[in-house]
């Protein structure tokens, strides 16, 4: 997967740079304060954040899945939520299940839920957790190597990553949390984010203010 989409920009202190065939080239040396209506973005981070853009005429515009603009973070959310949902409804019904052989009482329904059920129901957690923690840690990774390259931190960026990383915390040691709620969560917030619905939250919390400067060593 590639983080950028082609033509993507993105500005930071020391001026401009735009993604094309797999590298970043500098167009500008001075900050860029308006962008062409084609929809490159001024930020190149995908996913949370702020991922606006703005039009020939000046206007202001959500850049996401509401007007087509997709991305690998885009579908990243999606596959999350829908996994979720999928592993959540198999725990549901494990658990149902589960709860069948306990009201049987025997010892041959005692087995089948210490050999069977529990282990099923683990490995749905599991998985559900090893997934969660991978959405973030590739987050956490998007945001390192933007950093790395030059690219500022904002606190809207800081934001997504520490709501991220509640969430599957919060999984599982929430009696009405479970990991798959925790990881469709994850998911569901990054779409809802996408499409501006945390702005208002967000810039209360800082929105695009630098937290990190980019560091641009390497």
């Amino acid at each position: 997967w590639d983080f950028y989409a082609e033509g993507a920009v993105v500005q930071n202190r020391f001026g401009a740079s735009q993604y094309n065939d797999g590298k970043w080239k500098v167009i500008s040396r001075t900050p860029m304060t308006e962008n062409s209506s084609d929809g490159i973005r001024i930020n190149g981070f995908f996913g949370g954040g702020s991922n606006g853009f703005e039009n020939s005429n000046g206007g202001s515009h959500q850049a996401g899945i509401l007007n087509g603009d997709y991305t690998s973070k885009d579908v990243m959310n999606y596959g999350l939520a829908g996994t979720g949902l999928f592993l959540g409804g198999t725990e549901a019904h494990l658990k149902n299940v589960k709860a069948g052989y306990a009201a049987k009482g025997t010892e041959t329904a005692q087995r089948v839920i210490a050999k069977v059920m529990n282990p099923s129901i683990a490995k749905v957690a599991t998985t559900a957790k090893v997934l969660g923690c991978s959405g973030v840690g590739l987050n956490a990774g998007i945001v390192g190597y933007n950093w790395a390259n030059g690219q500022d931190v904002t606190a809207s960026q800081v934001a997504d990553l520490a709501i991220g990383a509640g969430l599957i915390l919060l999984g599982g040691t929430v009696a009405v949390f479970s990991a798959p709620a925790a990881l469709m969560a994850v998911g569901s917030y990054g779409i809802l984010d996408a499409v501006g619905a945390f702005n208002g939250i967000k810039e209360s919390l800082g929105g695009n203010k630098v937290v990190f400067e980019g560091y641009g060593g390497f």
